[in-house]
């Protein structure tokens, strides 16, 4: 390829071929061509006839300016052995001419088009980059600054901002931010006004020079000048015209640039992916909002079934949930064991009523059908796919002790699943402070006492610790009237 540097600093750039299909030109007509540039260098020859000849022995000489685009970028000379200049030298010479002008429009081109797949493969490295780097996100607040971290390290601004819809309401609200600490309002309620053209109700990007105040206002800037804005939509999909779940803003690109076609790009990509995480993360919510609404309504049921022993289920996650907390337990057991815990007498559902309600002991026929509960809510639970196994292994293990003297399985020790030694500390508690047809309930210090008294025994040491430091701290909090003490084995 030959290149050369124009007066204005821009490159002359010929492909290859075109000094193949000079050279051809050359000895099709039996001329020679000499094309120079606009400086008088010598760019490349192509020589018709042998030996050379030159001006001085009489050879026939005519230039004629190649222009690019239309200013005057170098000559073409044609040699010719003839004395005299004929229709046919002019129309050698101008063919001349529009092969090397063809050639420097291919030649401008494949530069462009080199430019532009370098750019393309710039921004796809970063997108899988910042793909990746969103998809590891597991909040909201995260995917934010992850998608804003991204979008200001590639694209200069003096601020930039996200704002995403509530998902219970219409107001939006600053998740992420880069500037003046008091440029970006921090909530922005809709306008009908102008919500058929902001860009989180059109699906639309907005690029602008001069961003007037109503549309800074619009989009968040509390304060500003008027200068370029760029307003990428959050779009779940980016088939979608609509989306309404908010938008990526950037005020004012640095060093007086507008902003390029390609940033327009690079935010339009990044606030669809960001989009598209936030979008699957309400879902996931929902879903999870539908799965715990059911498992409340099936735990109210159980409950039910027994008057006596209502809201029982959620005291015990309660009380379960405080000392996992001061045990610090990580959120998705804390979250696991919130079902678990709500779920944890869904078997006596498989109890007969009888039972249930039976307002003396149980005979040793019935105790037999009661301790099978914790196998049947198990079971039941078995056929949620999803569910975390500490789920499982709290309904199945809560009546566990921790000598080996529990029920279903006999188990000991640490080989008693953690949410069942959590669950069984709470249910005894609740159990033992709560009213029964057959007895009132203890006062709580005295069921600690008792409860200190079976450590190592019922229940697992440490566990028990953590529990007693919370009650005696007032973190954990009763939620029911005490009655007087009466000892009686639980349920």
């Amino acid at each position: 390829m030959v290149t050369s540097t124009l007066e204005n600093g821009s490159a002359l750039v010929l492909p290859p071929d075109v000094c193949a299909a000079l050279q051809d030109l050359a000895r099709a007509s039996g001329q020679s061509f000499l094309l120079s540039d606009s400086s008088g260098r010598e760019l490349l020859t192509a020589r018709g006839f042998l030996p050379p000849y030159h001006s001085s022995d009489g050879c026939l000489e005519r230039s004629a300016p190649v222009r690019f685009p239309w200013e005057e970028v170098g000559r073409l000379r044609l040699t010719s052995p003839a004395r005299e200049w004929s229709a046919a030298h002019e129309a050698w010479l101008n063919a001349g001419v529009c092969l090397a002008q063809s050639a420097l429009r291919m030649g401008a081109e494949a530069e462009s088009m080199a430019g532009e797949i370098a750019r393309t493969y710039e921004e796809l490295s970063m997108l899988y980059a910042g793909s990746a780097s969103l998809s590891s996100a597991d909040d909201l607040l995260t995917t934010c600054e992850k998608t804003l971290r991204l979008a200001t390290g590639h694209i200069p601004v003096r601020a930039a901002a996200i704002y995403v819809r509530e998902r219970q309401g219409q107001s939006f609200l600053l998740s992420a931010q880069r500037g003046p600490y008091d440029f970006w309002a921090f909530e922005i309620q809709p306008d009908p006004v102008l919500m058929p053209c902001h860009p989180a109700f059109s699906g639309r990007t907005l690029l602008t020079e001069r961003a007037t105040r109503l549309e800074l206002m619009a989009m968040g800037a509390a304060a500003g000048c008027e200068r370029s804005l760029l307003c990428a939509p959050l779009v779940a999909d980016v088939t979608e015209k609509a989306g309404g779940l908010g938008w990526l803003a950037l005020y004012d690109r640095r060093g007086d640039d507008p902003f390029h076609s390609s940033d327009e790009k690079l935010a339009s990509a990044l606030a669809a992916q960001a989009g598209a995480i936030i979008a699957n993360a309400w879902l996931v919510e929902e879903r999870q909002d539908l799965l715990m609404g059911a498992i409340r309504s099936l735990a109210s049921a159980v409950d039910a079934k027994d008057r006596n022993t209502h809201g029982h289920s959620r005291r015990v996650t309660d009380y379960a949930l405080a000392v996992a907390r001061g045990s610090r337990c990580p959120p998705a057991q804390m979250e696991a064991l919130e079902l678990a815990g709500l779920l944890h007498d869904v078997g006596k559902i498989g109890v007969p009523d009888r039972i249930l309600t039976k307002p003396g002991g149980l005979d040793e026929e019935e105790w037999k059908q009661m301790r099978q509960h914790p196998v049947i809510g198990s079971s039941i639970v078995d056929q949620v796919p999803g569910l975390h196994p500490f789920v499982r292994e709290g309904i199945r293990s809560h009546h566990e002790r921790f000598d080996g003297s529990g029920y279903p399985d006999g188990l000991t020790g640490e080989a008693i699943p953690l949410a069942g030694r959590f669950l069984s500390v709470a249910d005894c508690f609740d159990a033992m402070t709560s009213n029964r047809p057959y007895r009132c309930g203890m006062k709580p210090e005295d069921a600690v006492r008792l409860m200190i008294a079976a450590s190592g025994a019922q229940f697992d040491p440490n566990i028990l610790a953590t529990f007693v430091r919370l009650f005696n701290s007032g973190e954990i909090h009763i939620r029911q009237e005490i009655h007087i003490r009466q000892e009686t084995p639980t349920r």
